[in-house]
């Protein structure tokens, strides 16, 4: 009678081994790729919805702003700068520019960025440069982790401020946008002032 070896040989072990570790490992691959492509761009967009609020937040500000800077002087509307806008607004709503400065009449809004990369949101400043503080309960941080937030005047071509916002998902790693676990997105806009006048 013939006996037939019905087992593996070593060499069979250690091939099938060999395989299986390739599969396992291109399975793990693709896991550790589709985690960190899904983490990236669940935190790219909610760096997007944070500087998106900031620019809305503005422009909605902004939309109320009354003046003639030409009639009251430069900056008498607008002032703006590297991480400061501040903007004179028609919040009686009755369309005139009231020549007395108080939380009840019109008056200042106050945008500026700390050192800790905040926001702020100041809605009652009775000067440009919301010089007396912001009145208690009245300042707000709009935002964190903001890197840079730059807005210029352009009265050139019209009555605009362009506004442009920079995020980064943790400012105090210093590979803001290099490194793929800390992106940073950056959002541009101009803004329309349909209640400042030139003329």
């Amino acid at each position: 009678m013939k006996s037939y070896n019905l087992g593996f040989t070593i060499m069979e072990l250690i091939i099938a081994i060999i395989i299986l570790s390739f599969i396992i490992l291109g399975i793990n691959g693709i896991a550790v790729f589709t985690r960190n492509n899904v983490v990236t761009a669940d935190r790219r967009a909610k760096l997007q919805n944070d500087v998106s609020r900031v620019i809305d937040h503005v422009s909605r500000m902004s939309n109320a702003a009354i003046g003639n800077e030409a009639v009251s002087g430069a900056n008498s509307v607008v002032t703006a700068g590297t991480g400061t806008l501040a903007v004179f607004v028609d919040s009686n709503q009755d369309g005139m520019r009231d020549s007395t400065v108080s939380a009840a009449t019109d008056h200042w809004v106050y945008y500026n960025r700390d050192a800790s990369n905040n926001i702020h949101y100041c809605n009652t400043c009775l000067t440009n440069n919301c010089s007396a503080g912001c009145p208690a309960g009245t300042d707000e941080i709009i935002a964190r982790n903001m890197t840079d937030f730059t807005v210029s005047k352009d009265f050139t071509q019209g009555n605009f401020i362009n506004v442009s916002v920079t995020a980064c998902y943790n400012p105090a790693a210093g590979t803001c946008g290099t490194a793929v676990e800390n992106p940073s997105v950056t959002m541009r806009s101009r803004i329309d002032l349909p209640g400042v006048s030139l003329n």
